[in-house]
């Protein structure tokens, strides 16, 4: 009996070991919420292990268009999106999926703003843009904080799973445990 007991206890720490293993994003760039004032050709999106060569970036401006994609391309743990044109001056989201060395699928997305300085802009114009900018502040500060919400749930959600995987399990041998006894 001690000897079953030792052969579940260490294949649960060998479990848990491997579940915990999963892909996490670590960065992206441009960073999500970030104010990006230079020509934006690319976007990446890091991660802490390798990924499988099958990810896919979506980007989309803020009337939910897709940008055009001229390629992707994986290396090093990183996912990179290199547009067909530059970016215009608007709200951006990038969307992202991949298959992590460990074979889980993974999901994410983050948001991000180009204001590149335009070299041509009247005073009137430029005073109208900064009250527009100054009306839609507390909207985008709200979009934010809910961009921010759901990739911190989407982090939280890969220990979730093994850690209930991990109970279950431990419920399971006691179950097995309990009706061996019962038997003798």
């Amino acid at each position: 009996m001690k000897k079953y007991l030792m052969a579940v206890g260490i294949g649960l720490l060998l479990s848990a070991q491997s579940a915990f293993a999963h892909t996490h994003m670590t960065g992206s760039s441009p960073e999500d919420s970030a104010v990006i004032d230079t020509e934006t050709t690319e976007v990446s999106v890091q991660f802490d292990t390798p990924i499988e060569e099958s990810g896919v970036i979506t980007l989309t401006d803020a009337n939910g268009q897709d940008v055009p994609v001229e390629e992707i391309t994986t290396g090093d743990g990183e996912l990179i999106a290199t547009l067909a044109a530059p970016l215009e001056n608007g709200d951006y989201v990038a969307e992202w999926n991949i298959i992590g060395e460990d074979g889980h699928e993974m999901e994410g997305s983050f948001s991000f703003t180009i204001e590149m300085a335009e070299e041509t802009v009247d005073e009137n114009t430029e005073a109208s843009s900064e009250e527009t900018v100054m009306e839609e502040e507390p909207e985008e500060v709200a979009t934010q904080t809910i961009d921010t919400e759901t990739q911190e749930e989407s982090q939280r959600n890969p220990i979730v799973v093994p850690a209930s995987i991990g109970l279950l399990t431990l419920a399971a041998a006691g179950g097995a445990i309990f009706f061996m006894r019962r038997k003798k």
